[in-house]
């Protein structure tokens, strides 16, 4: 089980200090089974205060960075209710999960007037590359274009473009409409069936022609080797900015 533990939770729905009371529908929720992948999941707490004086939320201490806390500012007043909104991020965590979010307010300064727990489970990834979210033919990468920024620079640069390999054959990436003043390799230089790679673009500032350094350039250059037909080539884009 991933825990993360927060403050020393209270045991009932309702906290008092003096005539001030808040009353929670429940401080206990659950989310469905999400994926890795799923979209941020929010959970709801409504509550009331059935106190005689406003209470203000001053802080809400969350157990995890998985979590974010939406809630009222400002005072609650006698009678008015409001909704406490936690919204828990799948991306990172598997199995049982367990996270709590802590109130401190006008009520106590220093232990938390109330704990709300939020339970779920968080299944792996149905597609394991999901995060290489574009698709380039069998090749899957992070992005889908490299930026120079020159600046007045003399010799080589360098950006890599993170890939993997999503199918079942090896995969040796190539270009055959790059310009004279760009070269592209893999690393390593053919890419095995489920393996991960860097594919690099080699900019040499010195061979640009005047008007590039001068203005920039935005091109696409297509990829072969990426296990599609020729004539649905996926392209790379390439920008140079002076």
């Amino acid at each position: 089980m991933l825990l993360c533990t927060g403050g020393r939770a209270q045991q009932q729905h309702t906290v008092e200090r003096g005539n001030d009371v808040l009353r929670f529908d429940s401080v206990e929720a659950h989310f469905p089974r999400l994926r890795q992948e799923s979209e941020p999941y929010a959970v709801h707490y409504g509550f009331a205060n059935v106190g005689r004086q406003p209470v203000i939320i001053r802080q809400v201490s969350l157990s995890c960075g998985c979590l974010s806390a939406d809630y009222p500012q400002g005072e609650v007043a006698p009678g008015e209710r409001g909704v406490i909104t936690i919204t828990f991020r799948p991306k990172g965590y598997v199995g049982p999960i367990f996270r709590e979010a802590c109130l401190y307010t006008s009520l106590s300064d220093e232990e938390p007037t109330q704990c709300l727990k939020l339970y779920g489970e968080v299944l792996p990834p149905s597609d394991p590359w999901y995060h290489y979210p574009h698709h380039l033919g069998n090749l899957r990468a992070k992005q889908t274009g490299v930026t120079f920024r020159i600046r007045g620079r003399s010799g080589k640069m360098v950006e890599a473009v993170a890939v993997v390999n999503s199918g079942e054959t090896p995969l040796q990436i190539s270009s055959s409409d790059l310009p004279p003043y760009l070269s592209l390799s893999t690393t390593p230089a053919v890419i095995g069936a489920g393996e991960e790679a860097d594919l690099g673009l080699t900019l040499v500032i010195d061979e640009l022609p005047v008007k590039v350094r001068q203005t920039g350039l935005s091109l696409p250059i297509t990829l072969k080797g990426t296990g599609v037909p020729t004539d649905s080539l996926p392209t790379l884009r390439i920008k140079i900015v002076p």
